[in-house]
């Protein structure tokens, strides 16, 4: 785990990393010094927020590759559909991936480096197909290069054994397809629940921790400064909603995502 960390953020950009992350920690432990009045826990509140600024910076090179890689499986589907039918129409293989790269989607600009990979650079389909599985880290990627090079390999073989590879193609973008509606349904009923945890945390509690602050200072004697309440509502609270609309777009299925 720690050489792909290293591999993905650079060994040249760590320490540039945790100079960002202890700067951003240093901040923020003056600022909860000036709200909470409170030397030793201030040191605490930007001891955290420079462990979280620090591992967010290690993560976020897998979380965008992650991202890459849902969203070429989002549009794989479409791309494996166009190849099996220029594959029946016997079109040549790279004319088929040249089709399939037409397009903005992140699965075309990876059909578009195929294709240069193959013209440009002088690489075999077999080796450049590979390629594109090993840089997307996608086991539905490694699928459909399964497929279509052994569609490639079989090529100069029978029709029959050239339409029973089309139609293996055919069949994985279905399976693909039906996959992502199962997850879509999923989703679906799970959109509920995220509902009403996002109507709690934005409505419902800052409601409550108000109506808390204005009584726990009359009965119970509590000490929560004007500063503090200010912070909390105008600040811990929106924090608090982002991270869970956050969460719930992590949870959101690329096929649904816009």
């Amino acid at each position: 785990m720690k050489a792909v960390l290293l591999k993905s953020i650079g060994k040249k950009d760590l320490e540039k990393t945790f100079g960002y992350s202890a700067t951003a920690g240093i901040l923020a432990c003056f600022v909860f010094a000036l709200v909470l009045e409170d030397l030793v826990a201030a040191i605490a509140f930007g001891f955290a927020f420079f462990a979280t600024a620090f591992m967010a910076q290690l993560f976020l090179p897998l979380l965008r590759e992650k991202q890459r890689a849902e969203l070429i499986e989002r549009d794989l589907p479409f791309a494996l559909m166009s190849v099996s039918i220029d594959l029946d129409l016997n079109i040549a293989f790279e004319k088929c991936i040249l089709n399939a790269a037409k397009g903005n989607s992140e699965i075309a600009k990876e059909f578009r480096r195929i294709f240069s990979d193959i013209r440009e650079k002088g690489q075999s389909t077999q080796q450049a197909m590979l390629a594109f599985s090993q840089r997307t880290k996608s086991t539905a990627v490694k699928r459909a290069v399964l497929q279509l090079n052994g569609f490639y390999e079989q090529g100069s073989g029978s029709n029959e054994k050239e339409r029973g590879s089309s139609e293996a193609v055919r069949r994985l973008a279905l399976e693909l397809l039906a996959k992502q509606r199962s997850e879509s349904k999923a989703f679906s009923g799970k959109l509920v629940v995220f509902s009403l945890i996002f109507i709690a945390f934005s409505a419902i509690v800052p409601a409550l921790f108000q109506s808390f602050a204005i009584v726990g200072s009359i009965v119970l004697a509590m000490e929560l400064t004007p500063m503090q309440i200010l912070v909390a509502v105008t600040i811990g609270f929106p924090l608090l909603d982002l991270m869970v609309l956050f969460f719930i777009r992590a949870k959101t299925p690329a096929c649904l995502r816009g």
